[in-house]
Order: structure tokens, then C-alpha cells, then sequence
């Protein structure tokens, strides 16, 4: 089987449209030429190399059209489509969304795939020859069913790039009043910043807001004693000069490893001699209940001493 011939992910139907038989698919997934996404949807090695978000995409536009009808992907299978990142999710679960004239929301689930009947006025828009739910109406959903966590990564990243706005959140959220995980959603899109600039810092704020520290300032700019500009910082404790930063591995992928560490101490001894406080901390940090947030509380609290 010539895979260069399609990208993403196809259903079975379309592979054998395309030319290919029950048996040339069968041989290809025993060699691993294709990859199994769910039943009767293939991967093809290219997807199979690309991020959990864009792999989820695809089998959610794969999925709609092998089902057909009048579904919407929602939620997370939405903000997968618009490139939006995604934590704390299954992958392997499609959200639908099936428009009703019956009143109120109700759901049908299986392993794979979880539909949701919706009587809103239907939000879409037509990608890739699917529908799929507004940006605004798919974090709104994503937050009334998934944690505050979950909801802000992805809803930071949508404001981040523009895709929508506080003002459309906040019209979904009033359409849904009343409806369960009203007051859940609301939480989360109190909590979602376009400042934010990944999935740490969203889920570093949420930490925090979780732990009732003090609200940081995001994005500051710190300048030495000349008013001259020394750096940007993910957050800044301004009146405790403590400074928190949540270091990611994107910046590594780039760049040689040693001058991005001999980039990083140069930049940390600049702000340190301006007399702030340094707190860091990585994904694998943020994992362990409360550590991050007890680091901070404690340079908050020397800050006051000193």
C-alpha cells in the first residue's frame, strides 16, 4: 500500500475507494505501513509521528464522515481541529454534537465516541468538508464536562491566537445557563487569559488560583535600576519582587542545549541582582499536588521578612 498517497487519517470505506483491497489494507496494518486510530479509521505513518492534538483531529473528521448525518464535532474534538492545544483528555474519544428541537442537552456514550444532543441554535463552521463547533461554543462545552485545568489550557491558547474573544465566551455561557456544568464552565473562563503564552502557564495559574496564593501579574517586563529593559517573565509577584517562571522544553528543540542554559543563568543573574526572588519549576513539578505552589508561598513569605 502507497501511503504517500493520503494524509491524515481515512476510514475504511475510503481506503477502498481509493483503489485498495480488504486484504492490501489487512497486510499493511500487520506491517505497521498503517495504524489502527479506531475501528475502520487508519493513521498513516506521517499522522502517526504528529502531536496528540493533531492525531485527535484527524480521527474526529475521520470519524464524522464515517458516520455521516447531521453531527457537529464539539469540544475537544473541535479544538483539536483548530489547532488548540489539549491536556487532561482522552484522545481516543470523539465528542459530537447531534442538533435537536427537543429542549435541554442530553447525551448517548460508548467507548469511542460520546454524543451530545444540543437544542442551542446551531455555531459551526465547515472544515476540511466537516462541521465543527465554534471556537467559543467548543471551550465553553469543553469547560462545563472537563476540569478547570483542562479548560483554561485549551481556552488560553484560543484567546491567545485570536480565534475568539472573552465577549463570545461569555454569550455561550449565558446561552447555557441552567444547564449542567454551567456553574463549572463559568469557573473556567473566569480563570482564562489570552496573556498566557502555554499549557504550563495555564495549568501553573490554576495551581495557584487552586492554592489561593496571591493573583501574579503575567508577562512582566523587568528593567534594571536604569529603566532599562532586562527581560520578560511568565509571572511576577511585583510588591514581594518574586518572580516565577515555568520552564518548558519547546525552547530546547531549537536551540544547542548549553547556550540556551548559559542564555538562561545570565538572564536569571541580571534579574537577581535587581534583588527578585526566583522561583522555577517544570511540568513534572506541576504534577506533584501542591509542591509548586508551597515553593512560591515560601519565597512570598521570605519576601515579607526580608
Amino acid at each position: 500500500m502507497d501511503t504517500n498517497q493520503w494524509q491524515g487519517a481515512a476510514t475504511r470505506a475510503e481506503l477502498i475507494t481509493k483503489g485498495h483491497t480488504p486484504s492490501e489494507i489487512r497486510t499493511a496494518l500487520i506491517g505497521n505501513t498503517i495504524r489502527s486510530l479506531a475501528p475502520g479509521i487508519y493513521a498513516s505513518p506521517a499522522l502517526w509521528n504528529e502531536s496528540m492534538e493533531t492525531r485527535h483531529g484527524e480521527l474526529s473528521k475521520a470519524t464524522l464522515r464515517k458516520l455521516g448525518g447531521n453531527y457537529v464535532l464539539g469540544a475537544q474534538s473541535a479544538a483539536a481541529v483548530y489547532g488548540l492545544p489539549l491536556w487532561g483528555v482522552d484522545p481516543r474519544v470523539v465528542h459530537l454534537v447531534q442538533p435537536t428541537n427537543n429542549s435541554g442537552t442530553g447525551s448517548r456514550n460508548s467507548k469511542r465516541i460520546r454524543i451530545h444532543r444540543d437544542a442551542r441554535r446551531t455555531a459551526s463552521l465547515r472544515i476540511d468538508g466537516v462541521l465543527v463547533s465554534s471556537p467559543a461554543r467548543a471551550i465553553v462545552d469543553l469547560a462545563r464536562r472537563s476540569s478547570t485545568a483542562s479548560a483554561v489550557v485549551t481556552g488560553d491558547a484560543a484567546l491567545h491566537r485570536g480565534l475568539c474573544t472573552v465577549t463570545e465566551l461569555l454569550a455561550e455561557l449565558d446561552v447555557i445557563a441552567g444547564f449542567p456544568g454551567h456553574p463549572k464552565a463559568r469557573r473556567a473562563i473566569a480563570m482564562m487569559d489570552a496573556r498566557s503564552e502555554s499549557a504550563l502557564e495555564s495549568r501553573s495559574r490554576v495551581s495557584m488560583f487552586d492554592a489561593r496564593l496571591p493573583l501574579p501579574t503575567l508577562q512582566y517586563e523587568v528593567l534594571d535600576a536604569h529603566g532599562q529593559f532586562l527581560a520578560r517573565v511568565d509571572f511576577a509577584w511585583v510588591e514581594h519582587r518574586v518572580i516565577g517562571e515555568a520552564d518548558g522544553v519547546v525552547k530546547y528543540k531549537t536551540d544547542d542545549v548549553r547556550s540556551v542554559l548559559n542564555r538562561e543563568k545570565y538572564r536569571a543573574d541580571r534579574i537577581v541582582e535587581q534583588g527578585w526572588r526566583i522561583v522555577r519549576w517544570s511540568s513534572a513539578d506541576l504534577d506533584t499536588p501542591r509542591l509548586v505552589a508551597n515553593r512560591i508561598r515560601h519565597a512570598l513569605s521570605q519576601s515579607r521578612v526580608a
